[in-house]
């Protein structure tokens, strides 16, 4: 699975594409550490997923969200932020955001949701037959 990076803090961009990396099939495809670029890049590599903090120095990564959204990316959301109020909570669920993490205390969910996103991707692509496909079920970590 490709997942591209939206951060402002190297920091936090090391730590988290430390844990992605070292997952099976996970391949982090870009990084990018302000709005335009984010924008620009996304729609040029179409990831799978995007892992996105709503606070850039440039604007706010709402923008992004409501571009996958209107311009129909196909392209799973996680929100991952110091700002996990329910407003945002709240708006980016409306916008199609898979998941809404605190980077404080859910930080560790990060595998959990990426093994959920992998699972219905693999099915998505048709690597799992037909016939022993369910239902797919509520991911562990839901945007509330």
């Amino acid at each position: 699975m490709r997942i591209f990076l939206v951060d402002d803090s190297t920091q936090f961009l090391d730590r988290l594409k430390a844990i992605l990396v070292s997952l099976e099939g996970i391949e982090v495809i870009g990084i990018a550490n302000d709005l335009p670029e984010a924008l620009q890049s996304i729609r040029a590599a179409l990831p799978d997923v995007v892992f996105l903090d709503l606070q850039l120095p440039s604007g706010s990564g709402m923008k992004i969200l409501q571009m996958i959204k209107d311009e129909n990316l196909g392209v799973n959301v996680v929100v991952i932020t110091n700002y996990a109020y329910p407003q945002y909570r709240k708006k980016c669920a409306e916008a199609g955001a898979y998941a809404f993490l605190d980077k404080s205390t859910d930080f560790s969910k990060v595998p959990q949701v990426i093994s959920t996103l992998s699972e219905l991707h693999r099915k998505a692509r048709g690597r799992i037959p037909p016939d022993s496909m369910t239902s797919p079920s509520e991911p562990k970590v839901r945007v509330s």
